[in-house]
């Protein structure tokens, strides 16, 4: 059984044989090393040497722990949150007006129903009730349908960028 949280999209090679397909101009260039640590609470101290093993060598390192790398590869995208609440209330926003708008067309379009049922006795209270009651079940209808495939999605992407986005 795999740890929870451990990456197991990471294919390992031998880093020679990548480097021979490169161009001339990447050959012998790293991009990022991995390192396995006997302790966590190690992870300072070893930063700490190897950003200072290469100090002055024209290739200057920073180490991080794994977390912080991937939270500053999230942070490279900008600031999702912020652009997910601005989407998400101008979503909202639009729903609301096409629901709203919804019901009053429905509402228009049974002036017919509405003068047959106010003659059979029905009161006004009544029958805006009962619009406003099936405005509300196709909405709550609606809701539910929408968060269904909303939670299948994020299964989905959850799924496929686990590794960019450990905590969706």
């Amino acid at each position: 059984a795999a740890k929870v949280g451990a990456d197991e999209t990471m294919m390992l090679l031998h880093w020679k044989y990548l480097d021979e397909s490169l161009p001339r101009r990447l050959q012998g260039q790293v991009g990022f090393y991995i390192v396995q640590l006997e302790s966590p609470s190690d992870a300072g101290r070893i930063a700490k040497a190897l950003d200072a093993e290469f100090d002055n060598s024209s290739d200057r390192t920073l180490t991080e722990t794994e977390k912080a790398f991937q939270t500053e590869f999230v942070r490279m995208m900008g600031n999702i949150g912020l652009l997910v609440r601005v989407i998400g209330s101008a979503v909202v926003f639009a729903i609301l007006l096409v629901a709203g708008n919804t019901m009053a067309m429905s509402a228009r379009e049974r002036t017919m129903e509405i003068a047959v049922l106010k003659t059979l006795g029905f009161r006004n209270r009544l029958l805006g009730s009962l619009v406003v009651a099936e405005g509300l079940l196709l909405t709550l209808l609606g809701w539910v349908v929408g968060c269904g495939v909303a939670w299948l999605i994020c299964r989905g992407v959850e799924t496929a960028f686990s590794t960019y986005f450990p905590v969706f």
